[in-house]
């Protein structure tokens, strides 16, 4: 049987070892009712706010 690399350029559907960006998912159906959940929510939102300023930012840098 041939050994297989570590490095593989074909990942078959797998992540690759490093990459420049992320992907963020936030469950936008959930209605947040629960201990701290407007709290977690307003944290969520000021998050979206600053990464949203940030990448306009650098588009026009």
């Amino acid at each position: 049987m041939p050994k297989q690399s570590t490095k593989n350029s074909d990942l078959h559907g797998s992540a690759p070892d490093s990459f420049h960006t992320a992907l963020l998912i936030i469950d936008v159906i959930n209605d947040m009712k629960f201990e701290n959940g407007i709290q977690i929510f307003m944290k969520l939102l000021t998050a979206h706010f600053k990464k949203t300023h940030t990448a306009n930012q650098l588009r026009n840098f």
